[in-house]
C-alpha cells in the first residue's frame, strides 16, 4: 500500500504499486496536516478500503478530498 501526494502519482503508474491512494496534499504531508486528525483518519481508512475494493494489481485510487490546514 502506498500514498502518495498528486505530484508523484505517475511515479505510482510507472512502479507498478499493487494499491495506491493518490492525495491532493502538499508534499511531506499526505496524511494530512499535523494534528488534523480526522482528516488522517479519513485518509487511511480510505486507504485500508482499498485492500477489499482492489479488483486487480495497479489499483490506483484518488482521495477525493484536498488538503486543508490544521483543525
Amino acid at each position: 500500500m502506498t500514498i502518495v501526494t498528486k505530484a508523484f502519482a505517475h511515479r505510482a503508474h510507472e512502479m507498478k504499486h499493487p494499491r495506491a491512494l493518490v492525495v491532493k496534499h502538499l508534499l511531506g504531508r499526505s496524511m494530512g496536516a499535523a494534528h488534523d486528525t480526522e482528516r488522517q483518519s479519513d485518509v487511511l481508512n480510505a486507504a485500508l478500503a482499498l485492500f477489499e475494493s482492489a479488483s486487480d494489481n495497479a489499483t490506483i485510487e484518488e482521495f477525493p478530498h484536498a488538503y486543508r490546514a490544521g483543525a
